[in-house]
């Protein structure tokens, strides 16, 4: 099965507060992934938090919002995902360049800016092509190893 793996690697905490990863497909690197910031356990403010790092389902399904399919990620039967008493609904994969752009979905792009806490050139319609090439599933692992930035001591201590 096509595996997904993000490893979470810089923790931004200035007026960009997100977080960005490296994303691998099947141990090859493969883009860039930018996700809303981190909050402790239990913590999570609507449309601005990451999901936690887990092992995830991916599926290809119809998005209304974004009238495509599209790479659905989640890990419970009704494809929302709960974890620590929060449920997160509509979890995407998609392009964009900021925490602004996430509402809580991993966007994929091929292009970091220097200061790390933009990225550009969308990465969605590969990682769908490659998750349809796969019989339209895939896992996607998201770890925190690695992860670095000036308020990740703070927020894991919460």
């Amino acid at each position: 099965m096509l595996t997904f793996i993000s490893q979470r690697k810089i923790y931004n905490t200035g007026a960009h507060r997100n977080i960005i990863s490296d994303v691998f497909a099947d141990s090859k690197w493969l883009c860039y992934q930018l996700e809303d910031e981190i909050r402790g356990d239990g913590v999570k403010v609507d449309g601005m938090t990451c999901i936690p790092a887990d092992i995830y389902d991916v599926i290809l399904t119809f998005s209304p919002h974004f009238k495509r399919v599209m790479p659905l990620i989640y890990n419970q039967p009704d494809f929302s995902i709960l974890s620590h008493g929060k449920r997160f609904s509509g979890v995407r994969c998609h392009g964009g360049q900021t925490e602004l752009d996430t509402h809580a979905c991993l966007l994929a792009a091929y292009n970091i800016d220097k200061e790390q806490t933009r990225i550009q050139g969308s990465a969605e319609r590969d990682i769908t092509a490659m998750i349809q090439a796969h019989g339209g599933k895939a896992k996607w692992i998201i770890e925190d190893r690695g992860l670095s930035g000036g308020g990740l001591n703070k927020i894991l201590a919460l």
